[in-house]
């Protein structure tokens, strides 16, 4: 009845726990590293000979110069992001959250942590962002390339080139993902550390559950990165 109704609301409310944060942080990282890559990339075309593409070097040195650039600038809002959505799951579990809103989360880890604590897990987000911006841009571009001689240009080279960049997205970006995950919610000025650096992070995370514990984010990584690149089906 309505207990179970409102209990329903309840879980469906906690998946999205923390989406305003997420919305927020692709303002200064998509924002930054689209212009960078795509201003740098026009650069280089200017002076190419007419019908004369990047060679994929080039275009992926750009990629992945652009994506640690964006995340720098983006970290702050990332760290929040990820405190967040960790809360979102403590309040699935019926425990209480560790901080009470975007605003109280910003001002806690500001005071309690400072500027370190805003940059915690910069290393391996940028390796992280670095591994997202080679598949998610320079292998989309390169795949919808190769595709287009015998798909056409319009939607075929889309999908073929959104598939190819979806899954090595998820595949380059899972280990680094699960490494900036835990530094940012057990990194050393975290409320509940376990970690004492990105290294140490490593080597625990590897003695828990070897290899396969940096690809424990494959399949939710891979079903995003799949949504993710089917936006590029816009740019037919």
């Amino acid at each position: 009845g309505g207990g179970q109704g409102l209990q329903g609301f309840e879980q469906f409310y906690a998946l999205y726990y923390g989406v305003g944060i997420a919305l927020f942080r692709h303002i200064p990282y998509s924002g930054t590293r689209q212009m960078l890559y795509h201003y740098a990339k026009s650069l280089l075309e200017a002076g190419q000979t007419a019908g004369q593409s990047l060679p994929f070097v080039a275009v992926a040195g750009l990629a992945v110069t652009a994506g640690a650039i964006g995340q720098l600038v983006a970290n702050p809002t990332d760290v929040l992001k990820v405190r967040m959505q960790s809360d979102g799951k403590k309040v699935n579990l019926g425990e209480s959250p560790e901080y009470h809103g975007l605003s109280d989360a910003t001002a806690r880890v500001w005071r309690e942590e400072g500027m370190q604590g805003m940059f915690v897990g910069s290393v391996p987000n940028m390796v992280r962002a670095m591994f997202m911006n080679l598949g998610d841009i320079a292998i989309y571009d390169t795949a919808k390339a190769y595709a287009m001689p015998w798909a056409g240009a319009g939607l075929g080279a889309a999908v073929f080139a959104s598939a190819v960049c979806g899954f090595a997205t998820a595949v380059l970006a899972s280990p680094s993902e699960v490494a900036r995950n835990r530094m940012m919610n057990n990194g050393p000025t975290s409320p509940t550390p376990l970690y004492d650096n990105l290294g140490d992070c490593v080597v625990k995370t590897y003695k828990e559950g070897g290899i396969p514990a940096f690809f424990s984010r494959h399949r939710p990584l891979l079903h995003a990165e799949w949504a993710v690149a089917s936006g590029f089906l816009v740019d037919l």
